[in-house]
């Protein structure tokens, strides 16, 4: 990590992590406080990388035509699209010999502890295909992840119908308006009933597929990261001494000094639980409690991409694997956005690209940069997140992620052993179908997706055009006219924080241990090289 961290910054994170791992024995230890500074800081640095408002915001300039849909069909055959699936290949800017130890990682894989840290089986299982099988890996738990990315294929392409529009009439005269009109209609319901027709047909070919519904999957893991800002956030509230009744800054983080604030009311300890003195219900909510920071840790350091196979044993995450994975997290976005390396793969050659940034979109309107929690709309807040994340809305973020990354050509990724991992061969017969598949997707894809830009660009200028006019004729006195600013106002941007203990207490420098590494415990408990 010397790349990104100077080496008395490392020295610092190893005294933090002996810290933490203190801390942590302490069952009452509520992570956070420090880690929401941290949240803070990664949400401030990509706040500039999301598609315009009218992305998100106005799912009807999103219109593809019956061609299209039609086209993308070739989804319901799962041999040929997971197949194509399992060829996607990718590299990440951070995970380079250059910036990080690569030899760690892929000694954690090879290791034969009999306890791996779950944190440590997320660094590699982003990185396991070494060879150039089909599957994507013989480890039964991992290669879940592309039935799952399948089944999200399906759900999402199941929900396009709902974005097939009626035609207007083209301007100019017609001999016969109303016949013209009808149809049209006519077209168009013809083109709603083709669709679902389609898509009733492959529901029931898809069989014990639709078990695990990628796209219920996709949902809740991104209600689980906005829960645990929200949890984050208050307990950041409860401790912070500047607010009455909130901790000193050199107490042990537990979750009495937060209730002491909240009047007693404590998401992190208690939820949503009405009978805290029942064990059943108190350790299924330390189950979802636990998933939410599973969740936000592997979105801040892997996006969109680690939910499918980095929480395949969640139950086995624990906080010391979440708050290694959130330093972690922050020292790539460190590496991408203040350092500038996120300026080397453009969004449109970034995977996940759409999906990862509406969640980062979500963030920054829901307030997650703004660090005095008693400054965010706490009623506003999840109005919001309630009206933009349901099923339509996703299905075509992730449905335009999938079906971009299967098209492309001659990507690769790197292998936990820092080499360029080998292309996927299939037999003639597997690769005629994988290349037909991607030829009759290809072109349907760029044709809606340069319509939806159209839309967008058409939009945004008739905003412009509109405020313009509102501003010209708008009364300089009158405090109710206003333009169209963005939901959430953002602060000039500090410049990166570079403090790692949030609590203010100074931090000791410690003499590098290289003693062998342990895999049992977190990755930043790792011997630092001489």
């Amino acid at each position: 990590m010397q790349q990104v961290w100077s080496p008395s910054r490392c020295e610092d994170m190893q005294e933090l992590h002996e810290k933490m791992k203190t801390a942590s024995r302490n069952p009452k230890w509520d992570l956070g406080p420090q880690l929401m500074n941290l949240v803070h800081d990664m949400v401030e640095w990509f706040t500039p990388d999301t598609h315009s408002r009218s992305f998100y915001e106005c799912p009807d300039l999103f219109s593809p035509s019956v061609n299209s849909i039609s086209a993308f069909k070739v989804i319901y055959n799962p041999d040929a699209f997971k197949a194509a699936l399992s060829s996607c290949g990718r590299s990440r800017p951070l995970f380079q010999h250059n910036v990080v130890q690569l030899d760690l990682i892929e000694k954690a894989y090879k290791s034969k502890d009999p306890i791996k840290a779950t944190s440590w089986k997320t660094l590699y299982s982003m990185m396991i295909r070494t060879g150039h099988e089909p599957g994507y890996t013989k480890d039964k738990l991992l290669g879940t992840a592309i039935s799952k990315l399948y089944t999200l294929s399906v759900s999402s392409l199941e929900h396009l119908h709902h974005y097939l529009k009626p035609a207007s009439l083209a301007p100019g005269k017609h001999s016969n308006k109303s016949q013209d009109s009808l149809h049209l209609a006519g077209h168009f319901i013809i083109g709603k009933i083709r669709a679902l027709k389609a898509d009733m047909m492959a529901s029931g070919d898809t069989g014990s597929e639709k078990k695990s519904n990628g796209l219920m999957i996709l949902q809740k893991r991104i209600w689980d990261t906005l829960l645990c800002c929200l949890m984050m956030q208050q307990s950041k509230f409860g401790s912070d001494p500047k607010h009455p009744g909130g901790s000193n800054g050199g107490s042990d983080g537990s979750i009495e000094e937060s209730l002491r604030k909240s009047g007693g009311r404590n998401l992190f300890k208690d939820g949503d639980v009405e009978n805290t003195k029942s064990q059943e219900d108190m350790k299924e909510w330390g189950k979802i409690r636990l998933a939410a920071f599973g969740s936000m840790a592997i979105f801040f350091l892997y996006g969109t991409a680690g939910w499918w196979h980095c929480l395949t044993d969640s139950h086995n995450f624990n906080q010391k694997d979440v708050w290694a994975l959130v330093q972690l997290a922050h020292a790539k976005n460190e590496w991408l956005y203040p350092k500038g390396h996120n300026k080397e793969r453009p969004a449109e050659d970034t995977p996940w690209y759409t999906t990862d940034s509406f969640v980062r979109w979500l963030l920054i309107q829901g307030g997650m940069h703004i660090r005095e929690a008693d400054k965010v709309d706490w009623e506003y807040a999840p109005r919001f997140w309630a009206k933009q994340v349901t099923e339509i809305n996703i299905s075509r973020f992730a449905l335009q992620d999938i079906l971009s990354e299967v098209c492309r050509r001659d990507t690769k990724s790197l292998n936990y052993k820092g080499q360029v991992s080998p292309s996927v061969k299939f037999d003639k017969g597997t690769q005629a179908i994988v290349t037909k598949l991607q030829q009759q997707i290809r072109t349907e894809l760029k044709n809606t997706l340069d319509s939806h830009h159209a839309s967008i660009c058409a939009h945004e200028e008739a905003l412009e055009v509109d405020t313009q006019s509102h501003a010209s004729h708008a009364d300089p006195q009158d405090e109710t006219s206003s333009v169209d600013i963005p939901l959430v106002k953002l602060p000039k941007r500090p410049a990166p924080s570079t403090d790692l203990n949030p609590g203010g207490q100074q931090t000791s420098k410690r003499s590098r241990n290289h003693d062998t590494t342990n895999f049992s415990s977190s990755p930043l408990s790792s011997p630092l090289p001489p």
